[in-house]
């Protein structure tokens, strides 16, 4: 049978009209290197639990906008926009249970920083603006070759899932997020961490069902990089076993 990933689609608009959509690559990343299906959630913030037996696998994308502050106790300022609120209430308060009901995930850049959200993590708006970090911003420039092309390293957390895949402790990763982790959730355990100390993926530490969380972008390009080829293979090895 059919193996479906449901992914929880951005809000935008189009010619004055209000749009649900996902980025291309994201979803050729499953189709071209696994056997699995991706269906567009609308982030309609209504009760998805009745989906959730449908589905074989969650994965959450990245986009332009960010978690709003006030979902983790901070308050609102120049530096937390843009938005997508539905998409917050579609995905974050439903996290607990996908991870409850053993249901595999998978969550990039965005999502990343929605499951620390969802297990009561914080978010800092404009890491750049801390003394000593890198800027993990991302490059202007509308070549997505330099754009998405490795930007620093990342050190595996020994004993690691991630490190297990790849059978070294650092992989060089790209870069295109401003905001990063201020305080890791609740029974979220760290995977990877950028040379200045910004967290940059980490796992559900007692979730009996596959987790992965990454801050970078293993959808560019995945069947070129050892780590994002390992990173969807093992997601769909959990998916394809439901």
């Amino acid at each position: 049978m059919t193996k479906i990933v449901g992914i929880i689609a951005d809000t935008g608009n189009l010619h004055g009209n209000r749009v649900f959509f996902s980025g291309e690559r994201y979803l050729k990343a499953l189709t071209e290197l696994t056997e699995v299906h991706p269906i567009l959630i609308p982030p309609l913030g209504k009760n998805i639990f009745s989906l959730l037996d449908r589905l074989d696998g969650v994965m959450l994308t990245g986009n332009v906008s960010n978690v709003h502050p006030s979902l983790y106790g901070q308050a609102e300022t120049e530096k937390h926009p843009p938005y997508d609120e539905d998409r917050d209430s579609t995905a974050i308060p439903y996290l607990e249970k996908i991870i409850e009901q053993e249901i595999p995930l998978i969550a990039i850049c965005r999502g990343f920083q929605e499951l620390n959200v969802a297990f009561g993590g914080t978010l800092h708006p404009a890491i750049h603006d801390i003394e000593g970090r890198l800027d993990h911003r991302r490059i202007q420039t509308d070549d997505a070759a330099i754009r998405y092309a490795p930007r620093h390293r990342v050190t595996l957390t020994e004993g690691g899932l991630f490190k297990s895949w790849v059978k070294t402790d650092e992989i060089m990763v790209n870069s295109l997020h401003f905001q990063g982790v201020e305080k890791l959730g609740d029974g979220l355990k760290v995977e990877a961490t950028a040379e200045d100390g910004t967290i940059e993926g980490f796992t559900v530490e007692n979730a009996k069902g596959f987790t992965a969380a990454v801050q970078w972008h293993p959808e560019y390009e995945p069947a070129t990089n050892i780590f994002s080829k390992c990173f969807y293979e093992a997601f769909a090895e959990a998916v394809l076993s439901r």
